[in-house]
C-alpha cells in the first residue's frame, strides 16, 4: 500500500498545477478591485474532484491505511487546498482519521473558485454538537457556554 500512497501524494502535489487561470475582466477605473466579485458571480459551481482532477475513488478507505499514511494524504491535501485557496480547520485534538475522511468526502461536494482570497473555508462546526460530524469527545461546541 505504501506505494500507491506515495504515488497518490505524487499526484496530489501535481494538482497544485491545475489551478485554473486568474480570469480577466474589463472594469472602469472606478471599479478596480472588484474583479473577485465579478469571478465569483461569473465562475459556475465545480465538484472539487473536477478543480483538482483528482477523483475521491484514489483514496484508499481508512482501514487499508495506517496513522503515517493518512497524516502524509491528509498533509499533502491541505496544502493542495491551500494552493487553490481553500482553507479547514478541525478541533484540536481530533485524529487524522476524520480529517482524512472529511477532506476526501469534500472531492464529492461543488465549490465556487476564484483566484483571489479564500475560496471556502471549512471548519465543519455549526456550533451544534448534536450535528457535528465527529465524535463528541473531539467536538469542540459542546464546551462553548449556551
Amino acid at each position: 500500500m505504501q506505494k500507491y500512497v506515495n504515488q497518490l501524494i505524487g499526484d496530489i502535489h501535481k494538482a497544485k498545477n491545475n489551478v485554473p487561470a486568474k480570469p480577466y475582466y474589463e472594469v472602469p477605473p472606478e471599479m478596480e478591485g472588484i474583479e473577485y466579485i465579478l469571478e465569483w458571480e461569473n465562475n459556475p459551481e465545480i465538484l472539487m474532484s473536477k478543480l483538482f482532477k483528482l477523483e475521491s475513488y484514489l483514496f484508499p478507505p481508512t482501514d487499508k491505511l495506517n496513522t503515517i499514511q493518512m497524516q502524509a494524504i491528509t498533509d499533502a491535501i491541505l496544502e493542495m487546498w491551500a494552493v487553490f485557496n481553500f482553507e479547514a480547520t478541525f478541533p484540536d485534538k481530533l485524529p487524522v482519521l476524520y480529517q482524512y475522511e472529511q477532506l476526501v468526502k469534500q472531492l464529492d461536494k461543488k465549490v465556487r473558485w476564484t483566484s483571489e482570497g479564500v475560496n471556502v473555508f471549512w471548519s465543519w462546526c455549526d456550533i451544534e454538537p448534536k450535528t457535528c460530524p465527529f465524535p463528541e469527545e473531539f467536538c469542540d461546541c459542546k464546551d462553548l457556554p449556551d
